[in-house]
């Protein structure tokens, strides 16, 4: 099943589309929210692919963003610099090579109330919101950027970085959060 923040469509070709022989046509209803990127392919019912395809839409957005963004120091450095605008999180390094965002992240959201966690979350004290870079960012012109959009409750700190599952981190950093900030 797909994750929350995506949806599949199935859609059927349309052979020798405007009058061309042997091409073929899809078209397909695109939603009214903003898309970071869109995922084409033909599969088997196995599920395996046939072929696929990846337009990624983030790169414009994040080329339009970094230099407003990160004119500024980083409010916290580790092998990525973090930036916080409103509640959305930027992870931002340069220069980047796509090697360098495979690792999976590891993000941690310590609330100012542990009452705004789920009830399962509240003895640890932390929302777990790992995850893994090419679901939330891109690489382009030599820079690694991915956002990730902050809870809307107060949060006291948020500890980030970077892992291999049963090692550990490669790198972390913690990010205090001002009060105003809240």
């Amino acid at each position: 099943a797909p994750a929350p923040h995506q949806r599949r469509g199935h859609f059927a070709f349309i052979p020798d589309a405007a009058g061309r022989a042997g091409q073929c046509l899809a078209v397909v209803s695109l939603p009214d929210y903003r898309l970071a990127e869109i995922r084409a392919g033909q599969y088997a019912h196995s599920g395996r692919p046939f072929w696929e395809a990846v337009i990624d839409l983030r790169t414009d957005y994040y080329r339009s963003i970094y230099p407003s963004l990160t004119a500024g120091a980083p409010p916290a450095q580790g092998f990525f610099d973090l930036y916080r605008q409103d509640n959305i999180l930027y992870y931002y390094r340069e220069p980047c090579a796509p090697a360098e965002a495979t690792a999976r992240f590891f993000l941690h959201l310590f609330p100012v109330n542990k009452q705004d966690l789920p009830p399962e979350r509240q003895e640890l004290g932390f929302s777990n919101r790992d995850f893994d870079f090419d679901h939330y960012g891109a690489v382009f012109d030599g820079r690694c950027m991915a956002t990730i959009r902050l809870p809307d409750y107060p949060l006291a700190a948020i500890k980030t970085g970077q892992f291999v599952p049963g090692e550990p981190p490669a790198w972390s950093v913690e990010l205090a959060v001002a009060p105003s900030e809240h």
